[in-house]
């Protein structure tokens, strides 16, 4: 890229196969489902030194959302997305959001990116699964290495049925087979459950959510999952869980 590019109404890229260099350029995007860059980056392609727009929004996004990739098989480095979410009062089906890539896979790797997208969800019902990460929001088997986060993050949830999960976590909203290592948190972390029962299958954490098929009330914390490693919290960090 050698400029600055608005696709805030032009579909994504189906799918990336090759090396795509944004040399420290902007692309502002929408939240719809056809936005954003790319459904696909497969495996041995990259992605890097881009920055992605999502500007502010009042509305959640689609059902799989990420600002670079749906799902990323490739390689995406040295990318930054920033913007807004705020939303109040909504009630939502399914949702998969990854700051970066909805579903991050082996191979697939994201390293040193940086989310700055302010998050404010309050009161959101939803009757089905909602997992939210910061990076990626289910990075089953993919790495996550040298991420920032940055923003404000302050989500309460209404889960509505207990027959689906609740997922959330600064980097990632689930993750199993995968490995997180040497990220960072640069801000406060705020998580409610407002629903009037606790017969939900939730999982909220620092860092990721939950570890796959590993299905508990209550809160996970980063020492406690297997395959976070070497990851940072400042020392006046405050993590606020209210459910």
């Amino acid at each position: 890229m050698v400029t600055n590019l608005d696709l805030s109404d032009v579909p994504r890229i189906d799918e990336f196969n090759g090396i795509f260099d944004g040399n420290g350029n902007t692309v502002t995007v929408g939240l719809s489902a056809e936005n954003g860059l790319f459904n696909s980056v497969v495996e041995g392609s990259e992605v890097e030194n881009l920055v992605v727009n999502i500007g502010a929004n009042r509305t959640l996004p689609a059902e799989e959302y990420g600002a670079v990739a749906i799902r990323n098989e490739g390689k995406i480095e040295n990318c930054h997305v920033k913007g807004s979410i705020n939303v109040i009062k909504y009630q939502i089906g399914y949702r998969l959001f990854g700051g970066i890539a909805a579903y991050n896979m082996a191979p697939g790797s994201i390293e040193k990116c940086r989310d700055s997208i302010s998050v404010n969800l309050n009161d959101i019902a939803t009757n089905e699964a909602f997992w939210w990460g910061g990076i990626a929001g289910n990075s089953i088997s993919g790495k996550i290495t040298k991420c920032l986060i940055e923003n404000d993050f302050n989500i309460a949830i209404r889960p509505t049925t207990s027959s689906y999960q609740t997922r959330i976590g600064s980097i990632a909203g689930v993750f199993g087979y995968s490995n997180i290592s040497e990220c960072a948190i640069n801000t406060d972390v705020s998580i409610a459950h407002l629903s009037y029962t606790t017969n939900y299958c939730l999982a909220y954490g620092v860092f990721a959510g939950d570890e796959w098929y590993t299905y508990d009330h209550g809160l996970r914390l980063a020492s406690e999952l297997n395959g976070i490693a070497s990851c940072y919290i400042p020392d006046n960090f405050s993590l606020s869980v209210n459910f």
